[in-house]
């Protein structure tokens, strides 16, 4: 007794050879990760930029507090006192090295690609829906390749527009 070569797991299918809703759904679940995965990466990276945005105000805004505090002696004249200007100028240090750190989140580029990929990622989960909708049976190996070198595509160019961003001297 031989077995069908579209049944047995280690020959190859044919372009014609159907395949099961479980194979587009299963990529069209891989593609819905990669989706979440954008999404999320690009939501941490605002955040993070936000956040050292704000530090490096913070810490600006101190700085400039912390030279112009006054601190009187017991007949009222102002002396230097060398602990503020000591925490101004950590605080200064603190702001020049979160400002750097920013640079590092504050991509503009970066969330613009990263919606790029969410949009056409999504387009192709549409088109394995329609897939999915035609029934068992109905799609080909064929059909099924070509939206898997499109999502293929989606992440290759992704990730090549990823580290010409980061590794930009901008």
């Amino acid at each position: 007794m031989t077995i069908p070569a579209t049944t047995h797991p280690n020959l190859p299918l044919g372009d014609d050879t159907p395949v099961t809703l479980e194979q587009i759904k299963s990529l069209d679940d891989r593609i819905l990760e990669k989706i979440a995965d954008y999404r999320r990466k690009k939501t941490l990276n605002k955040r993070f930029a936000v956040a050292m945005q704000s530090l490096s105000v913070i810490f600006s805004i101190g700085t400039t507090i912390l030279i112009g505090w006054k601190v009187f002696d017991e007949t009222h004249k102002p002396i230097v006192d060398y602990n503020y200007l000591n925490y101004a100028l950590a605080a200064s240090a603190l702001a020049s090295g979160i400002t750097s750190l920013n640079k590092f989140f504050d991509y503009k580029d970066l969330w613009i690609i990263y919606n790029i990929a969410v949009i056409s990622l999504k387009s192709v989960s549409e088109k394995l829906l329609f897939l999915y909708s035609r029934g068992e049976g109905k799609t080909t190996k064929k059909e099924l390749d070509e939206i898997f070198k499109k999502y293929e595509t989606i992440c290759e160019d992704m990730s090549r527009n990823y580290q010409q961003i980061r590794s930009s001297p901008d």
